[in-house]
């Protein structure tokens, strides 16, 4: 079966081409280790770039804010003191213990009643 010129040259080309030798080998592992080292090097910088912006940009926005925080728990002592609380929706509404002088722990109302004498019962 003849051979087109194609799959000859093809063959030619082929045959020229010769393994990596031992100093092109560590070469390339020299190289790759450069690379990676340089790549995580930069990694570093820009990971310490992005913590410093972080930590800048957080620190204006607690102190820009440090007049409505004041102004927020003051309003809630306040509020407190005239025997109001913040209610789930936002709305004020009166404690538990100054609307039945009752006591509220985690949500359960505990009313204490005093004890009747043995002969009065109720019926």
């Amino acid at each position: 079966m003849p051979h087109s010129s194609h799959q000859t040259q093809y063959r030619r080309i082929r045959a020229n081409i010769q393994p990596p030798g031992l100093f092109t080998r560590i070469f390339a592992v020299v190289a790759a280790g450069g690379l990676a080292v340089v790549t995580f090097m930069f990694s570093l910088v820009i990971f310490s770039i992005v913590v410093a912006v972080g930590l800048i940009g957080g620190a204006y926005l607690w102190w820009k804010t440090r007049d409505v925080r004041k102004q927020m728990r003051a309003a809630v002592d306040a509020a407190a003191a005239d025997g109001f609380q913040p209610g789930p929706d936002g709305q004020r509404q009166r404690s538990a213990r100054s609307r039945s002088e009752g006591l509220v722990i985690e949500g359960d109302f505990i009313r204490e009643v005093s004890e009747q004498a043995p002969g009065d019962r109720h019926r």
